[in-house]
């Protein structure tokens, strides 16, 4: 029996072929070969490496490499990506996810296949987050929201894909080669993709940058907007990554964007835990989650600019974390009896879950610098792997601690996180239909234009009572002098 793991990760989907039960034959004397179960499968990378018995955590270890070549994936390469543009961190990016995916479906051994694992990781971090930010800086405030969601819709799209074309390839080399070659005609586009305007004006490219606006108000049938400039003044210093903590204001920022990271990650995983089995076909199963979460994303970009970023996000972060706290209730008490109430509040949690991961990425790319746009992404990046790496931990609680308690202790973690989480990104600035910004002063005037912007509105409402409030005592008056 397969079991269906419900994460939303690319990798999670390729491992859902280590997690294949084994048989082990009854044999008199000492075992020397394993028989393997083939009606689902007709060959996956525990089948052909053996990792079973003494090598079972190796399935373990395949996944954590890929973890952490994600986690330094997610900084080093943001940080190159301010550096050296966008589109140069891309296809450097491209390449090396493309040789390693091409390479991984010929390896002979585990240990060249977890090397590879780790490269993936590294490339396949740097792959996304320099094309979201490629993305959000090639169109105006309006048209955020919409790229955002449409660029987690694609990869949506790709992993339902993956989906179809796991149901017809049973064999992984052959399934690896299959999802892995695609790759390499991806590689011609360098040639169509342009450098992110913003990013070579803060470098002071304009020229550059001055080639790429005109193609775009051509395309547009626009005039071509007036230079901004945008480079550094003499002796002014250039921004680095840990500037996000330059002053308090920044630093308070900072801090509740990463915990809102960790946390949905750790979300995710509290409400997977909820629904580890859900039987049936686990194709079908995963393809109802693909469709739920293109639907997420869809009505993520309408309501997001309607009811703003931070407000939708504390929205979805409340919904997943008391729909992860509520599953605790028919786990315990109904145990099987109820499992489709258990579904139910996963799938919605996993709603929630999914819209705020949505919102969080756009919301981050908002609030900080074109300087250090991407780095302050791979930072937040970082710490939502942190987050997926510490869950599973809080989730052996449940074996530590005995009893009812014991199996809803990781539960109230998970939910109670996102949820508290959720309430600290409501002192978050708005960023809604706003510029993006430049430089670092551009970012900290985010949060002073939203004071400044409450200030006024106080303001204009209290003469606004003050007017009427005139205008009530002249009409006393003037009946009393009648």
């Amino acid at each position: 029996m397969q079991e269906f793991n419900s994460s939303s990760y690319i990798n999670d989907v390729m491992s859902s072929y280590f997690n294949i039960n084994y048989s082990q034959p009854k044999a008199e004397n000492a075992c020397y070969k394993w028989v393997y179960d083939t009606s689902i499968f007709e060959l996956t990378v525990v089948s052909e490496m053996d990792l079973v018995c003494d090598k079972k955590m190796y399935r373990a270890h395949s996944s954590m490499m890929y973890m952490v070549g994600y986690l330094v994936g997610v900084i080093s390469m943001g940080i190159l990506s301010d550096k050296i543009g966008r589109k140069n961190s891309y296809f450097i990016s491209l390449v090396l996810i493309t040789i390693s995916a091409i390479i991984t479906a010929w390896v002979p051994d585990f240990l060249l296949y977890v090397a590879l694992q780790l490269l993936t990781g590294f490339a396949d971090a740097g792959l996304f987050l320099s094309f979201y930010s490629l993305v959000i800086e090639l169109v105006g405030p309006s048209k955020r929201a919409m790229m955002g969601a449409a660029t987690h819709i694609m990869w949506v799209v790709g992993i339902t894909l993956l989906c179809g074309i796991a149901f017809f390839i049973r064999h992984w080399r052959h399934l690896k080669m299959a999802i892995s070659f695609p790759f390499v005609p991806l590689l011609v586009v360098w040639w169509f993709i342009p450098e992110s305007p913003r990013w070579l004006m803060s470098k002071g490219r304009y020229d550059e940058a001055k080639v790429i606006l005109k193609q775009m108000a051509t395309f547009n049938g626009k005039d071509m907007p007036e230079m901004v400039q945008l480079s550094l003044k003499p002796g002014e210093k250039k921004t680095q990554i840990w500037h996000i903590f330059s002053t308090c204001g920044m630093a308070v920022r900072t801090i509740i964007v990463f915990l809102n990271w960790m946390m949905v990650s750790m979300l995710f995983y509290g409400l997977t835990l909820s629904v580890e089995n859900l039987g049936g076909n686990m194709y079908l199963n995963f393809l109802i989650f693909c469709v739920q979460e293109a639907i997420c994303y869809i009505i993520s970009f309408v309501l997001m600019n309607k009811v703003g970023r931070k407000t939708f996000h504390c929205s979805q972060m409340l919904m997943g974390g008391i729909a992860c706290v509520a599953t605790i209730f028919p786990v315990i008490f109904a145990r099987k009896s109820l499992q489709w109430l258990t579904t139910t509040l996963a799938v919605i949690g996993r709603f929630g879950a999914a819209a705020a991961f949505a919102t969080i990425y756009i919301f981050t790319s908002e609030l900080y610098p074109t300087v250090i746009r991407n780095s302050a992404l791979g930072a937040s990046s970082m710490w939502a792997r942190i987050g997926a790496l510490i869950a599973p931990y809080i989730a052996e609680l449940s074996n530590v601690v005995e009893g009812d308690f014991g199996k809803a202790l990781p539960l109230i973690i998970f939910g109670g996180s996102a949820v508290g989480a959720g309430l600290l990104a409501l002192f978050l600035p708005e960023t809604a239909n706003t510029k993006l910004p430049e430089k670092l002063e551009d970012a900290k005037e985010i949060g002073r234009k939203s004071k400044d912007k409450r200030y006024s509105e106080d303001v204009q409402e209290a003469q606004l009572s003050m007017l009427k409030s005139n205008s009530n005592e002249n009409r006393l008056q003037e009946t009393a002098f009648r």
